[in-house]
């Protein structure tokens, strides 16, 4: 019966040096951690994974308010995740979780509102760009796009008499 206790004593004691001490496992971590924006990009929406025992958890960067990135990155050797409180750059705002240019814009082509001319307006409404021709609602009316206080605007216009709205001008 004591040789019995002896082996399983000198099992035991096996078991915790080879997997409890550290004396026959693997000296690599087992964590690994990838930034697919390379690390602090503020500009750029990342996603950080983190892989521990097999088991992988994603951290996307996202906005803490409308001027301020909580910016996840890779720490210590990419073995840990971090997260950063970080501030946008004067004239950007946090969207989506990156900073992006701020504040609405507006150009047209023709110049304002000139039925006779086809134009264009492009620019920047809510952080999304645009572009918008003028256009023809029907073969009378001409649907004039024009920007107004650096944003998007339109009016529909009749063409006088004897004239038509061909391609987004009366002609």
């Amino acid at each position: 019966m004591q040789k019995k206790h002896l082996y399983i004593l000198i099992a035991i004691v096996s078991l915790l040096i080879l997997y409890g001490c550290g004396g026959g496992g693997s000296s690599t971590p087992t964590s690994t951690c990838s930034d697919s924006d390379g690390g602090k990009d503020i500009n750029v929406v990342g996603v950080v994974t983190l892989t521990d025992k097999g088991i992988s958890t994603t951290y996307s960067d996202y906005c803490l308010s409308g001027s301020a990135v909580g910016e996840y990155y890779c720490t210590s050797g990419n073995y840990y995740s971090a997260l950063a409180s970080s501030p946008c750059p004067s004239g950007t705002s946090c969207s989506n979780g990156a900073c992006v240019a701020s504040g609405d814009s507006c150009s047209d082509s023709d110049g304002g509102i000139y039925t006779n001319v086809f134009g264009t307006i492009s620019g920047v409404l809510w952080n999304a760009p645009y572009t918008v021709d003028d256009a023809c609602q029907n073969s009378t009316t001409v649907i004039e796009r024009f920007c107004n206080a650096n944003e998007p605007d339109n009016r529909f216009t009749d063409c006088s008499s004897n004239r038509s709205c061909v391609n987004g001008a009366c002609i």
